[in-house]
């Protein structure tokens, strides 16, 4: 009994230890801000909690919103926040609002936990005091467990200076901005506003101040930067230093209104990954976010130029893991200081995940939703990339389609004038003049001026002497390792350029613009719908593009890419070689189109615009237009539909059905349908021929790469002459083995008409051949209108044949001789009459339509 009895006072007392203050902290703990629990500090846990705030900066009766917040899976079971001065002489400062599970300590001087709940985040508010207290911070005591605890801070909040007022002038082009701004920070105001003057940004445009769609500033103070970010997002806004301007590589930093900030790295076209999951603001020395609810987020952050990462040795969990690890060291057994933000969670942090800020990177701004946890999802807009690389320790302004505007140099942290620091009351006055050296937009695309191409820049356009009106137009700038285009072109859908290895479609590299704003980098295999050479991101490789339809048929855009494109460290890479080495020539081919309902462009309306020449992309020197076309191609397409649609068509239908008709006449001295077979029949032969030698004569007299067609094309030319041969040596009508050669004159003809209009389907197809789609439909319509007839001239033979009159007499069969010659056929006359006529008034007119549109287009 007496066991039981002390067990059950042991376990009491444990209960009760265990609970420790549930319902915040007492009064003693407000000074010392230490737990009352019999257990000592454990700075080990602080890299897993973090204070934000919504303000840098602070003036007298001001509210300032702090978070207390855990990173990852990590959880809290109380605190207590306080506001303090720098200094930390003991003396809380200013006031406090609680919310719901929060309680204030010892007259309002900090706020503590109602609840001992696991939490992963809490907010209240803060009051600055009436007067000035100068700078300040938050200590927040985060207890984790009851005998785990740390003392976290904040960074300093400066007292704010009295508002300084700058003036800007801008000049661009004869357009002068002027514009009087505070450069009082608030978590309401732009940073915008003192854009070029004591910070540098990168905006939507160049003009914009409190409603830029997105923004970026930076602030370079010492061996730090201040960095303030803003944009249009109801889920997250973040910024990537880039090497180059494509997304891979990428150190990231993510401003989520769920997942507050996080410094991450991006190997490619994948989610960023936090750079230490343990402490997200890893490398920030102060981090504060401030979403409003008109939809836009947000936020601000420092880090140092550069920061030194430290290597420390996980915990091994035995011996022999410790030795391991330290053989994986080399023997490095650096336990060197930790810059603030923790260490990598008791891990590394990639040293080179995290750039140097000295050094001058492209910037990317994304923005997008978050998941339940508050991460990034796929960016929901185009990222902005920034004209060119930006050195974090000018002053200037820069957009995706223009370059920096010169800002005035940057002074010393000790004499530069700021409203975001110095002692209370102090003003300054600042007076800057800035000139751009580009014309700045006024929105939209700039129409594309050709009047220096050959010198300023080269181009390849519909005529030598249009201007800004010409049909089609592609302009090249070479500037440094990049190449700038601009294309326009008479389109509602599109407009696009390909880079080929000869004058023929296929194998090309593309790049789409259309009329909805999207640019995108495609390969075209064949005689096929371009395919995106990355799914997951249409506009690899390309930058500051630009892209939009003047609402009256005209779609232009302007992009830059690099000479040479890296595929990328991707799961999917890029394959190298459908994106070309601009360093080379290639010939251009420019089209225009329509899109379907998803807005992918459909095959091309017009003939695509084929340059004369190759084209150098690094000199400005070349003015190209259209070559000269394929004349001896477009003549063997032409001549090849009238032998095989026109001619032996109508020379089959003669021999298969006209025996009968007119038989007792004469032409020629030969029956009407034999004159009629053998004069059309020698004709296609002849000039098919000659269609042969034209085609060859283009080629250069060498084989065709393609197979299909040439192969198919050459058989029928043997058939074709391997029929008069026949018919020269046929057997005489009598002959008992005539019927042989009715069977076999039969069957060449046949096959040979069958794969005639086979191959010009097949040619139709044939890279480099841009006919229309209404070319093919005519062809179609033509074979259903030819096997239309062939199909009522048999019903109506075989009726005729059944009811075994003497008009149509038995030797008139293919296995019989055709010596007789079969008297008229009076019932079947007028018929066979009236459909060769028809047959004829068709097919001419279904032919006309054809051979002009091959003539136009090919």
């Amino acid at each position: 009994m007496a066991r039981l009895l002390e067990m059950t006072v042991v376990a009491l007392g444990l209960a009760l230890c265990c609970w420790g203050y549930p319902e915040g902290a007492p009064s003693s703990a407000c000074s010392s801000m230490q737990p009352s629990h019999g257990y000592g500090e454990s700075p080990s846990i602080a890299s897993s909690y973090s204070v934000t705030l919504s303000k840098a900066t602070y003036s007298p009766g001001d509210k300032i919103t702090v978070t207390v917040s855990a990173a990852g899976s990590a959880r809290f079971e109380g605190f207590l926040v306080q506001m303090r001065k720098e200094a930390n002489d003991g003396t809380a400062m200013g006031s406090w609002s609680t919310t719901a599970g929060q309680t204030v300590c010892s007259q309002a001087s900090g706020v503590t936990h109602t609840s001992k709940s696991a939490k992963s985040s809490t907010q209240m508010q803060w009051t600055a005091p009436s007067s000035s207290a100068g700078n300040v911070q938050v200590w927040a005591t985060i207890v984790k467990t009851l005998s785990t605890w740390t003392i976290i801070k904040s960074s300093v909040i400066s007292i704010a200076s009295n508002p300084t007022t700058t003036t800007t002038t801008t000049t661009a082009t004869s357009t002068t901005h002027t514009t009087s701004t505070s450069l009082q920070p608030s978590s309401s105001s732009s940073p915008s506003s003192t854009c070029g003057v004591s910070k540098g940004c990168f905006k939507k445009s160049v003009t914009c101040t409190n409603d830029c769609e997105y923004l970026l500033s930076w602030e370079p103070a010492g061996d730090e930067i201040k960095f303030e970010m803003s944009g249009i997002s109801e889920g997250y806004v973040a910024v990537g230093f880039s090497k180059d301007k494509n997304m891979g590589d990428d150190n990231v930093i993510v401003c989520s209104r769920i997942g507050g900030v996080s410094h991450r790295y991006q190997p490619g076209a994948v989610k960023p990954e936090a750079i230490d999951p343990s402490n997200p603001t890893f490398g920030f020395t102060s981090a504060s976010l401030s979403p409003d609810s008109a939809g836009r987020t947000r936020c601000s952050f420092s880090r140092k130029k550069v920061v030194a990462v430290a290597r420390r040795r996980r915990q091994a969990q035995s011996e022999s893991e410790r030795e391991r690890e330290t053989d994986d060291d080399d023997g490095d057994d650096d336990d060197g200081d930790t810059p603030s933000g923790g260490t990598a969670g008791g891990g590394r942090v990639d040293v080179t995940h995290i750039f140097d800020l000295s050094t001058s990177y492209y910037v990317f701004f994304a923005r997008g939703d978050v998941d339940s946890l508050g991460e990034p999802q796929m960016h929901t807009a185009t990222p902005a990339i920034s004209f060119e690389k930006v050195n974090f320790t000018q002053l200037v302004i820069l957009t995706e389609t223009n370059p920096s505007v010169t800002g005035p140099p940057v002074a010393s942290p000790t004499t530069r004038s700021s409203g975001l620091s110095g002692s209370s009351g102090a003003s300054s006055t600042a007076t800057t003049t800035t000139t751009t050296t580009t014309t700045v937009p006024p929105g939209g695309v700039t129409p594309i001026d050709t009047s220096t191409c050959g010198t300023a820049k080269a181009c390849f356009k519909s005529s030598a002497t249009c201007t800004t009106a010409c049909e089609y137009a592609l302009t090249w700038q070479p500037v440094g390792d990049e190449i700038r285009f601009e294309l326009s072109g008479a389109a509602s859908g599109y407009v696009s350029v390909g880079f080929s290895k000869d004058t023929k479609m296929g194998d090309d590299n593309v790049i789409v613009c259309t009329s909805r704003g999207a640019v995108s980098q495609r390969y075209q295999a064949g005689r096929v719908a371009p395919e995106l050479v990355d799914a997951d991101r249409p506009y690899f490789g390309l930058t500051a593009f630009k892209v939009g339809s003047d609402g009256a048929g005209r779609v232009s855009c302007s992009f830059a890419r690099n000479k040479t494109l890296a595929s990328g460290r991707r799961r999917r890479a890029v394959e190298p070689s459908q994106v070309f080495d601009l360093g080379q020539a290639f010939y251009v081919l420019v089209a225009r189109g329509d899109l379907d309902s998803n807005g992918d462009p459909v095959k091309h309306t017009t003939a695509p615009a084929v340059s004369a020449e190759q084209v150098n992309f690094t000199a400005t020197s070349q003015l190209l237009t259209t070559q000269a076309g394929r004349p001896l191609a477009v003549a063997h397409a032409c001549l090849m539909l009238i032998a095989w649609v026109g001619l032996a068509s109508t020379g089959i239908l003669m021999a298969r059905f006209y025996k009968p008709q007119w038989a007792s006449t004469k032409l020629c001295g030969e029956r009407v349908w034999f004159a009629i077979h053998r004069t059309v029949m020698l004709s296609a032969l002849v000039i098919s021929i000659v269609a042969l030698l034209l085609i060859l004569a283009d080629l250069g007299w060498t084989w065709s790469s393609e197979v299909a067609h040439p192969v198919i094309g050459m058989i029928v030319i043997c058939l074709a002459f391997i029929q008069p041969i026949m018919a020269v040596l046929r057997p005489h009508p009598d002959g008992r083995h005539r019927w042989l050669f009715n069977w076999a004159h039969w069957f060449v003809g046949t096959g040979a008409h069958v794969l005639s209009v086979l191959a010009i389907f097949l040619g139709m197809r044939l890279p480099g051949v841009s006919l229309p789609d209404s070319v093919l439909y005519i062809m179609i319509a033509f074979v259903v209108w030819h096997i239309a007839v062939d199909a009522i001239l048999e019903v109506n033979q075989r009726y005729l044949s059944n009811t075994k009159t003497k008009n149509v007499p038995e030797a008139y069969a293919m296995d019989k001789s055709d010596a007789t010659t079969p008297p008229p056929d009076s019932r079947g006359h007028c018929l066979r009459l009236v459909m060769i006529i028809l047959y004829l008034i068709v097919t001419c007119s279904l032919l006309v339509a054809m051979v002009t549109l091959t003539a136009i287009y090919f």
